[in-house]
């Protein structure tokens, strides 16, 4: 989520997605070496990275080391922070807490982690000492020519500028053939496109969902696993804790840790040096992490007279005679329903149906599984006629 404020009166833009694929981003800059990307149409091209402005402020004392930044806006509204390591931006570092209590946790969070060598936080912040701390003052003034300017994420406007030029060049030796030749002049053609239904391929997430779900997932056994699952429409899913920002398929797993048993310190420093070794990605919120896997959805094209199955409650009930018990309501959102089913299984039976897979979940608590089902999917596209 982005976020749009000020520091130092300069208009920041808040919560990048640094070192991340592109996917939809709208805007994108550079700093510290590394490209970050926004989604929200609240960030326009007159804001600048929020870090950005803050590291004007900071007398570093080693960029090669690993070191967090916390800021927040003039305000006192957004409370953000940052990891760099080794003169870079650590990848999805940049974070946006929810109060100010979260943001001075984070920081006490930090200042334990033995991964991190130094704290730096606005002066005034905290009144807890640490030789790992370093209180800067929030400017009254920062250089803005000096920052990091945001520019649109699509390059179409450098491939026009390359057309043109290829075009300008090209148009000198025709431009004389013409003058010399002096050919007949031809009818330019109109453009045709046509419509092309395409249809997401859920099946193949399934089967890869299944899959991955059926290896074994690094974390460290002080931590409980409360729920594991697909999710195939990612703006459809309905979870509580933490979540991936971007919208593609992912498979994960929901890990919460009882603080009365543990020590939320060392049992996090545990968890995050165990996920070095997964191959996906990591989510992390109060003593909760989410491990994920994104997947690519490949999408088919079907004939013009392909028809979506808008009744996704008759596909559930007809594979899951008897062993399933309905909870909602067919619509845009389609239809929940659990099951005693293991997960497996239930993947397996809706791999292959005419439905989209919203979200498919097992609760180890009380070891159901639960389903979010949604009506067939079809998109359209343009295609040109040759």
């Amino acid at each position: 989520m982005n976020y749009t404020g000020t520091i130092a009166g300069i208009e920041c833009a808040f919560g990048a997605r640094w070192d991340d694929a592109k996917d939809s981003a709208r805007l994108k800059t550079k700093f510290s070496d590394t490209v970050g990307y926004y989604d929200s149409k609240a960030v326009t091209k007159k804001h600048v990275p929020a870090p950005a402005v803050v590291d004007a402020m900071i007398d570093t004392e080693d960029k090669m080391a690993a070191y967090t930044v916390f800021y927040h806006d003039d305000e006192g509204e957004i409370f953000g922070s940052i990891i760099y390591s080794a003169g870079q931006i650590a990848p999805l570092s940049e974070t946006i807490y929810e109060s100010s209590n979260d943001w001075i946790l984070a920081i006490g969070r930090a200042t334990a982690d033995s991964n991190i060598d130094k704290v730096y936080f606005p002066l005034g912040t905290v009144e807890i000492s640490s030789d790992k701390h370093s209180a800067y003052e929030i400017a009254t003034e920062v250089d803005k020519k000096s920052l990091p300017q945001l520019t649109s994420s699509s390059s179409i406007g450098t491939i026009i500028i390359v057309l043109l030029m290829v075009l300008v060049l090209a148009a000198i030796p025709i431009g004389a053939w013409i003058f010399i030749a002096k050919p007949f002049e031809k009818a330019t053609t109109e453009v045709q496109f046509v419509v092309e239904k395409i249809k997401p391929n859920y099946t193949k997430v399934l089967e890869q969902c299944k899959e991955d779900l059926n290896e074994p997932w690094p974390a460290p056994p002080e931590w409980t696993l409360r729920q594991e699952g697909c999710v195939g429409a990612p703006e459809l899913a309905k979870i509580a804790f933490p979540k991936p920002t971007d919208q593609r398929p992912y498979a994960y797993r929901f890990y919460d840790l009882n603080t009365t048993e543990w020590d939320d310190y060392l049992s996090r420093a545990a968890f995050l040096k165990m996920a070095e070794r997964f191959p996906g990605q990591l989510l992390e919120g109060t003593n909760q992490f989410v491990l994920y896997m994104p997947y690519d959805i490949e999408r088919d094209t079907v004939d013009d007279a392909y028809l979506p199955d808008t009744d996704p409650i008759a596909i559930v009930r007809s594979n899951f005679v008897g062993a399933v018990k309905l909870s909602g309501n067919a619509g845009v959102g389609g239809t929940s329903a659990f099951t005693d089913l293991e997960l497996s299984r239930v993947l397996s039976r809706l791999s292959e149906t005419r439905v989209t897979p919203n979200h498919i979940f097992r609760v180890l608590d009380n070891q159901q599984t639960g389903m979010e089902i949604g009506p067939e999917r079809l998109e359209t596209r343009q295609v040109r006629v040759e």
